[in-house]
């Protein structure tokens, strides 16, 4: 511990020596001196100055040592001055009345400086440790100042001892309109009646019901104004009291948020709900729109795959009563239920124009027309249209948009692609597009084999495509009547669980017919 802190010492004595003779000690220690020359002067500098130390003679004019004594300690108020008596006086009771007054020590004349120096020593740990106390509270009651939270002590009846600033902010009543009032003043009823009859039941039984908890009660203000609060309340043995700490909180702000979050999650649920209930039924509208009987056609699998609810890919199927297989792959601009609404406008033009065995020319033509005036701006349809004539022997293809279409042989042998010459429907008036279908003639039993460009760009894990090349190294590896299993299969171990970013579509058709001679022919 430092015992070299310096102090300001005040130095009373009416004596001119006395007073030099002390002055120029304490001095040479390290310390500030200050002088008066009696108890009225003494007492004056001490209020001006606010020593640390003070050195009191007994005997001296207007104010002797003693009553100068008790107006210092009484001004000192918590802070703790130590004063120490220097007088001739040796009789005990005359010493005693010196320490009666107030003093903390004393010391006789003429001076011992030695015992002087060992008194200073005591003295200055004594006050190093006040300080540190002081210090210590003084932080401590900053903190509980500055809490935006109350802090209340009570005793065990329930009495207020004291409370933070933040109990004015919170209720509304100053500290000295609260202190040695009955806490449940802080209460709405019918708690406050209750409340004095909880106090005696635990100091009886020691049964706790709030203490040593946290719980969220409701408190009022001085106003009368009723609000929720959180309340904890601990309790610990002071100088071998009873008393109780209540931390409190005012929690309307947090319980408003808390009930717009259920009001929102309500508002959500409801939304979802109906929304579910929207869904569901377009869905039951897109189903009859899409899943007719032509796809059931054995010479055709395909397979649909949504990367939200709705998929803006779509497929369509179905033979003319002369026996040609008409097939479309579709792919609407973006995914989910905006890109299937976009499409759905081909479906009935398609199936209506196939059924009346119509070139396929026309009904791109009308397909595109049709699209044009029923999608909003920006929006367009990527489409494989085929058209398959077993009995003559020739596929019609037209492809807007989308990738390439692969007719295979029996071997899985890439014969011919069918790249995308035109644009996808919907963005260029009709009369301005070329409708006209490339015609292939094939020799022997092939396959026709159209797929989306979902399938082509879906990534792995470490971002890689599917691609054209893993397409074809996956047909040719399979089986003629396995080629689209697997397709699905291959895209699915690539995927390994990944989740989809856009809608992927496959169709595979299988051409029968055997003519003599294949040839295309734009």
């Amino acid at each position: 511990m430092d015992t070299h802190l310096a102090l300001k010492i005040l130095v009373a004595d009416d004596t001119l020596v006395n007073r030099s003779l002390l002055s120029s000690f304490l001095t040479k220690e390290g310390h500030r001196v200050i002088l008066a020359q009696d108890g009225q002067e003494a007492v004056e500098v001490f209020e001006r100055e606010q020593p640390d130390l003070v050195f009191m003679d007994v005997i001296m004019p207007k104010m002797d040592g003693l009553e100068a004594t008790r107006r210092i300690k009484e001004s000192c108020g918590s802070r703790w001055v130590p004063v120490i008596i220097v007088s001739s006086l040796e009789k005990p009771e005359q010493l005693a009345e010196g320490l009666e007054s107030g003093a903390d020590d004393y010391l006789l004349k003429p001076l011992n400086f030695r015992i002087l120096q060992a008194k200073m020593r005591s003295m200055m740990r004594t006050l190093i440790l006040q300080h540190r106390v002081v210090g210590t509270l003084r932080r401590s009651q900053a903190i509980t100042d500055h809490m935006l939270d109350v802090l209340i002590t009570m005793d065990d009846k329930g009495i207020v001892r004291s409370c933070n600033p933040a109990t004015q902010r919170l209720f509304g009543f100053t500290e000295q309109e609260l202190v040695g009032q009955n806490v449940k003043l802080l209460m709405p009823e019918p708690i406050r009646s209750l409340h004095d009859g909880f106090l005696a039941r635990y100091r009886e039984t020691g049964i706790r019901t709030t203490i040593g908890d946290t719980r969220e009660v409701l408190g009022q203000k001085k106003d009368g104004s009723v609000f929720p609060i959180q309340i904890g309340v601990s309790e610990l043995m002071l100088d071998g009291q009873r008393t109780f700490i209540g931390i409190l909180r005012d929690i309307s702000d947090r319980l408003a948020a808390e009930r717009r979050l259920l009001e929102n999650a309500e508002r959500l649920q409801r939304y979802h709900d109906a929304a579910e209930e929207e869904n569901s039924l377009a869905r039951e509208i897109m189903a009859k729109q899409l899943h007719r009987p032509g796809l059931d056609d054995p010479q055709i699998k395909y397979g649909v795959e949504a990367a939200a609810n709705f998929s803006g890919d779509l497929a369509a199927a179905r033979r003319s009563p002369q026996g040609r297989l008409y097939a479309m792959l579709a792919d609407a601009t973006g995914h989910g239920l905006a890109a299937a609404i976009s499409a759905l406008p081909a479906i009935p033009v398609f199936y209506g124009m196939a059924g009346r065995n119509l070139p396929l020319a026309l009904m791109i033509t009308e397909m595109n027309t049709t699209l044009r005036q029923t999608m909003p701006s920006g929006r367009f349809v990527a489409v494989a249209m085929i058209c398959v004539d077993e009995a003559a022997g020739v596929l019609e293809v037209w492809n807007g948009g989308m990738p390439d279409m692969l007719w295979l042989n029996e071997a899985g042998d890439l014969v011919q692609r069918f790249g995308s010459r035109q644009l996808p429907l919907g963005i260029l008036p009709s009369d301005v597009m070329d409708v006209r279908p490339q015609k292939f003639r094939w020799h022997g039993a092939g396959q026709l084999v159209i797929c989306s460009d979902g399938v082509l760009e879906a990534e792995n894990r470490q971002g890689i495509p599917f691609g054209m090349e893993r397409l074809l190294e996956t047909l040719r590896h399979a089986p003629t009547g396995g080629r689209y299993p697997a397709i699905r299969e291959a895209l699915s171990l690539h995927m390994d669980g990944g989740e989809a970013q856009d809608d992927a579509s496959i169709m595979v058709l299988d051409c029968i017919a055997e003519p003599a001679h294949a040839a295309v022919h734009a």
